[in-house]
Order: C-alpha cells, then sequence, then structure tokens
C-alpha cells in the first residue's frame, strides 16, 4: 500500500494542469524542495521510506532522497545517476565528491543555497575525487549540481 508519495505538476496561468508525475515508494515518501538547473530539467530533493518502486536505495526508515528529472513531451524521465557522495558531509572547510563513474570530460560544478540561488559555480576536470571549498560560503545547506554533456547529479551538502 502506497502511503504518499511525491508528485510534481506544472500549471498554467489559469489553474489547469499542463503535466504532472508522481514518484516514491510503497512508504511514506514526501517532496521537501524542487529546482529548475536547465531549461526543463529540475532536482527533486525528498524524503523516502524504503527502497523500491522509483526508489533504489534507502538506509534508513527516512532517508534524503535527490534525484533530477527532465520534462519532454509531457512525460518526466529519471536519470538515475547512482554512485556519487561526499566526505565528510557535514564539513566545515572542504569536503571531497566522490563519483564511481566519472564521464570523461569537464564537468560544471554548481552549489545553491536553500532559497535556490547560485551561490558557486567552477569548471573542473572530471575524475572519480573532485574537492569543494568552502570558501565564500556561509553555514548552511546547499544542493550541489555537476553537469556535463550527458551526465548530470545532485547532492546535498551541509557546512557547519
Amino acid at each position: 500500500m502506497v502511503q504518499a508519495d511525491v508528485w510534481i505538476v506544472e500549471i498554467n496561468e489559469t489553474g489547469g494542469i499542463v503535466w504532472q508525475k508522481n514518484f516514491g515508494s510503497s512508504s511514506y515518501d514526501g517532496g521537501r524542495c524542487i529546482l529548475e538547473i536547465a531549461p526543463e530539467e529540475y532536482i527533486v530533493a525528498s524524503i523516502a521510506g524504503t527502497a523500491d518502486y522509483d526508489v533504489s536505495a534507502n538506509y534508513n526508515s527516512s532517508d534524503i532522497w535527490v534525484f533530477t528529472l527532465k520534462k519532454s513531451n509531457s512525460i518526466v524521465e529519471i536519470k538515475n545517476k547512482p554512485g556519487l557522495y561526499a566526505y565528510p558531509n557535514p564539513f566545515s572547510e572542504t569536503t571531497k565528491i566522490f563519483l564511481s563513474d566519472a564521464p570523461k570530460e569537464r564537468l560544471i560544478l554548481k552549489i545553491y543555497n536553500q532559497q535556490g540561488i547560485l551561490v558557486k559555480q567552477e569548471e573542473v576536470l572530471s575524475q572519480n575525487t573532485i574537492i569543494v571549498n568552502r570558501s565564500g560560503l556561509i553555514s548552511g545547506v546547499y544542493m550541489l549540481n555537476l553537469n556535463g554533456n550527458d551526465f548530470n547529479i545532485a547532492l546535498k551538502l551541509i557546512i557547519y
């Protein structure tokens, strides 16, 4: 039995539904934040209760579940790019981003604050480990996005 899912909907000026899609597992899932990162491409941060249906992994009863989606022809497709984590996270000065399947290209690293405002951007050479320095960032919760030609992945960062 599905208890709650993440429902994403675009409405027009008159309140009519342009497109909609729901994502989730068989347990409680709740959307927390959505951010447009490119035209018709979004990062969604949510809570996932278990690992089944759309949710590929769950390590606790209420895990953070972050995914990207792209709207195309009224269909929303999830891009699942596993193998990204940061250590340490939370961090105070620097953290290392580990990619298990790094593409062979230059990537654009973007960091957004909780209001969805871009606060840091740099071009990085794709490799399995990328060091992120907190310079210019105050303590708080951030969304990191790594973007390439056919590569887009997101991660929540906490700076203390």
